[in-house]
């Protein structure tokens, strides 16, 4: 087993907060003043909630919904759909980790989506996953045994494991991915250099959700800084991606990107970790908060034609 420590830019930290009200209007005339990370509970047209957020003094941006994934390179923005969890994050044609190019959730709780709203991955009924820890892959799924309590989240995480993809390198299942004790994913990657459509697939986890449906997610405030991942099978020659989904006015989440796994490899990845690639900082698509929502590990789409099988056999918070 080879082992890695990925070290890259510190994420910047930073606090929101939040008011509940419609966002039929993003005009900063009919909403309230604002400064600068300030966020509004809004309705997306589909019924579901999300959050909008103040980009300057007294500028509301429009209310964020739905949700992008992890992959790709740069480019035209990709869709595709995120089951259980918030598909936002670490790529996808340029602007985007992958998915359509909004975000669906916020510095206080939102609800939760994936790129089409599916919901969560369903809370545990049992605490079969405690046999498990330190690893927090279980066959459950589900991370925090009873949802409604507070006192059995390891290290504070509570959540779901999920699936995303571009519909394209794969279509990801809904529902548990981990009932065979590993989290996996299967597909075909394909050569897509003009509009990025095929962005790549991958496995989220919710740091911070209460376990409804749809779920509703909280920046992860637990004693964790940094997981210890254990990724085993092959991405197909692609390289994968690690990063954490951020509330921010973008589509693009921080990640880092490590080499094709084959075999089996283990890299520990830290919040402070993460960054955004230059692309997305000078296409302004990407910003660090530091509100850390949803790992995600996503295998990158759009650079070969390959098939991948790609499993999370082992999590360890530290």
């Amino acid at each position: 087993m080879n082992t890695s420590r990925i070290a890259v830019a510190t994420a910047l930290f930073g606090a929101a907060t939040a008011v509940a009200v419609g966002c039929g209007s993003s005009s900063s005339s009919s909403l309230p003043p604002c400064q600068p990370g300030e966020t509004l509970q809004c309705s997306c047209p589909d019924g579901t909630s999300s959050i909008q957020q103040c980009v300057g003094p007294n500028q509301w941006a429009a209310c964020q919904c739905g949700g992008s994934g992890l992959g790709g390179t740069t480019g035209a923005v990709g869709g595709g759909t995120g089951v259980g969890g918030d598909a936002m994050g670490l790529g996808g044609g340029g602007v985007g980790l992958g998915g359509t190019p909004v975000v669906g959730q916020g510095g206080t709780p939102v609800v939760g989506q994936g790129g089409t709203p599916t919901g969560s991955g369903g809370a545990s009924t049992g605490c079969s996953a405690e046999a498990n820890y330190p690893n927090l892959v279980n066959v459950d799924g589900w991370i925090g045994c009873d949802a409604t309590v507070s006192t059995d989240n390891p290290s504070g995480l509570q959540g779901a494991f999920y699936l995303y993809g571009d519909d394209i390198a794969c279509t990801p299942a809904s529902g548990n991915p981990c009932a065979t004790g590993e989290c996996c994913l299967d597909g075909a990657t394909i050569v897509d250099n003009v509009d990025y459509l095929a962005w790549g697939c991958g496995i989220g986890l919710e740091l911070n959700s209460d376990g409804g449906d749809p779920s509703v997610k909280s920046p992860y405030a637990g004693t964790a800084s940094c997981f210890d991942i254990t990724l085993t099978g092959t991405s197909g020659g692609n390289a994968v991606r690690i990063g954490f989904t951020q509330m921010v006015p973008s589509e693009v989440a921080p990640f880092v990107e490590v080499p094709a796994v084959t075999g089996s490899i283990t890299h520990t990845v830290c919040f402070t970790d993460v960054a955004c690639p230059a692309w997305g900082i000078e296409q302004g698509t990407c910003s660090e908060t530091g509100q850390n929502y949803e790992l995600q590990v996503q295998v990158v789409g759009a650079e070969r034609e390959s098939t991948f099988s790609l499993c999370l056999s082992s999590l360890i918070a530290n």
